[in-house]
């Protein structure tokens, strides 16, 4: 038996309906995409700003390492501006075993007897500097640290008998440092001596991005033959000649009574300004986009001064 089932046909969506509802997807899909980029954009923005901050720490944690510990009264400041500043970094110590009118031998690294009379930051090249202190008279008034350039090195597996032990010792290389300039006669043997190598930092404009940025770059101890400018940190604000509240970085020289000085000799403690700045503009709060910059001031004192 066959029924007759009454079929009711489906109704659709009307075209206004659909209408409708592209239109409230598009404004909730508007609404996403805007919190969405705003998200980005504050990430973004958060992370040059990190960048930033962490490019000026790290100028403050460089510099000081090499300045620290240089002689302003024993002549380790080669030149200073504004801009930059050219001390003798140490590069390591020892002390002389024997030596000649013009040369000296110092110990081996490691001796048998598990001593150390001879330490390398780095091994010494021709014409850096030895450091070497100059007993003079009797009594410690007139001692004086002497620089003698390095015009060559070499080794040998003899001499350094006060410090090192003849058969124990006998495969171990002393190091031979023959210099530009003659010794002077009141040097002994067994006279501390320290290597220095010349350490230029200074702001500088690149010219592959025109930003300006901290310059890092090796010198002989003499001062001469330096090596291409590296970028330690940055980029930093535009240099600006005598400023420290708008140049990217400034350095500023003081003596012992905390006066600023432009001699060399007199200088007790150097202060250094970094301006960092981001290399676009951010946002962070939901205002206008510009630029962010940070500043730090880091005082550095040095061992060695008047």
């Amino acid at each position: 038996m066959r029924s007759n089932l009454n079929m009711t046909p489906r109704r659709g969506l009307s075209l206004v309906e659909i209408m409708v509802a592209l239109v409230l997807l598009g404004i909730v899909a508007t609404g996403i995409m805007t919190v969405v980029m705003r998200q980005q954009q504050f990430y973004r923005s958060a992370t040059e700003v990190i960048d930033t901050r962490s490019q000026i720490r790290q100028a403050a944690a460089v510099v000081p390492v090499d300045i620290r510990g240089v002689s302003s009264v024993g002549g380790d400041i080669l030149n200073m501006s504004d801009s930059s500043l050219d001390v003798r970094g140490n590069i390591g110590s020892g002390l002389v075993c024997s030596h000649t009118a013009n040369s000296v031998t110092i110990p081996p690294i490691n001796l048998a007897n598990g001593r150390y009379f001879t330490t390398f930051l780095t091994r010494p090249r021709v014409r850096d500097v030895l450091i070497i202190l100059d007993d003079k008279a009797s009594g410690n008034q007139d001692d004086d640290w002497i620089p003698y350039t390095i015009a060559s090195i070499d080794s040998t597996l003899i001499g350094c008998t006060s410090f090192t032990d003849v058969t124990l010792d006998a495969t171990r290389y002393r190091y031979v440092y023959t210099f530009t300039t003659d010794l002077s006669p009141t040097i002994v043997d067994g006279a501390p001596l320290r290597m220095a190598r010349g350490v230029k930092y200074s702001i500088y404009k690149s010219a592959s991005d025109g930003l300006w940025w901290m310059g890092y770059r090796e010198c002989r101890g003499d001062g001469s033959g330096c090596d291409a400018v590296q970028p330690v940190s940055g980029p930093y604000k535009p240099y600006v000649p005598n400023d420290t509240v708008n140049s990217g970085v400034s350095f500023v020289y003081r003596d012992s009574t905390g006066a600023i000085t432009s001699d060399r000799g007199d200088v007790a403690r150097v202060e250094l300004f970094i301006h960092g700045q981001t290399q676009g503009a951010v946002a962070l709060g939901g205002g206008k986009s510009k630029p962010y910059s940070d500043y730090m001031k880091v005082t550095i004192a040095l061992r060695n001064r008047q």
